[in-house]
């Protein structure tokens, strides 16, 4: 898969709708945004754009792959556009869903960041997320990143997103039910991520960096996922209460548990517990429950952990983590559903998520 990183192309124009949004982020924040991405490639994270515009590119590539078929460079566009078209006929129709209201969609995550410039050139220059919007929200800079637009009319879209405001951060730590957030993505540059902000702790098959306002990652390499954001693992004071809080109040749905049982030698033959292990992916912790509102390949889920011994209460912090979510709760009330364990929940009608 080919990195927009490392494109030697012309950056895209950018029209007057781009323009303008762009000058009222830069107004409103103060932020520095780079330059565009380059136009013919536009090779973000995930595949952006419509069906319309790759395959329009496509024909013109194929024409170039018919007189230079050993260009390295005009096959590696023509594959990556192929794969491109491939997977936003996927997105558009799993968009579709969403729009139509037939899919509960958890859209994002807010959390407190104490230095929104920082947090917002980690994300867009360290990680190759997109800026989707900045506007003040009761005289806070609420700042929105992710690898796709979040509307579902959009053929690339229904993105989950970051919403980062600005001031006290949300806490994260052993005490705290925000433990990390876990990516699945093709590209995951680790000069780039030390160069904007973030601290690696490990990298040895995943990588393991806190981002900047403190923020804990987990990020393996997948190139199939249709968005990068695989889910946000939550400690629990009670999981037996925290996963009945979540099937039953918003709706979710359990996908899977990692099992309690303890690791064996199953051979004499066998280096470590470990070497059936996928060294790859992320060790999930003993008893922790998977849930999300649809197949998690194509959603951003739930890791629900359990308590650490010897500690009961958790502390969210003063901005504690909102999940964003379209659709409706399970459980109908007139006010918002309750926190468990200080994570919040905010839902939004379908009608009002175009």
């Amino acid at each position: 898969v080919l990195s927009w990183t490392n494109m030697k192309l012309p950056h895209a124009a950018i029209d007057r709708r781009q323009a303008l949004m762009r000058a009222a982020i830069v107004a409103i924040s103060g932020i520095s945004l780079p330059p565009p991405l380059p136009a013919s490639a536009a090779y973000t994270v995930v595949p952006t754009g419509t069906i319309a515009e790759k395959a329009a590119r496509l024909a013109e590539v194929n024409k170039q792959f018919d007189l230079k078929p050993e260009d390295p460079y005009v096959f590696g566009e023509k594959a990556q556009l192929e794969y491109d078209i491939g997977a936003l006929t996927k997105n558009k129709a799993f968009a579709a869903e969403i729009a139509a209201g037939r899919q509960t969609f958890c859209r994002g995550l807010r959390i407190g960041v104490p230095n929104l410039d920082e947090a917002v050139r980690f994300w867009t220059s360290g990680c190759g997320a997109l800026l989707l919007d900045s506007r003040m929200i009761d005289g806070h800079n609420v700042t929105t990143i992710g690898f796709g637009p979040q509307s579902p009319r959009a053929e690339d879209g229904a993105k989950f997103a970051l919403e980062l405001v600005e001031g006290a951060p949300t806490f994260f730590g052993d005490d705290s039910p925000l433990q990390y957030i876990q990516l699945a993505m093709p590209i995951f540059r680790l000069s780039q991520v030390v160069a904007y902000g973030g601290k690696i702790l490990s990298a040895y098959g995943w990588t393991e960096v806190i981002a900047p306002g403190g923020l804990p990652l987990r990020v393996r390499i997948e190139e199939t996922r249709r968005d990068p954001f695989e889910f946000i693992a939550l400690r629990t004071s009670n999981l037996r209460a925290a996963t009945k809080h979540y099937e039953e109040v918003l709706g979710m749905n359990t996908l899977s548990e990692t099992s309690r049982k303890k690791f064996k030698l199953e051979s004499i033959n066998q280096n470590t517990i470990f070497e059936n292990s996928d060294a790859l992916e992320p060790e999930r912790e003993a008893g922790s429950v998977l849930m999300t509102f649809g197949a998690a390949e194509l959603t951003t889920g739930v890791l629900l952990l359990p308590p650490t011994k010897g500690r009961k209460a958790l502390d969210p912090g003063f901005v504690p983590p909102t999940l964003l979510v379209v659709g409706a709760p399970a459980a109908s009330e007139a006010a918002p559903p309750p926190g468990f364990d200080g994570v919040q929940s905010a839902f939004m009608p379908h009608a009002d998520f175009l």
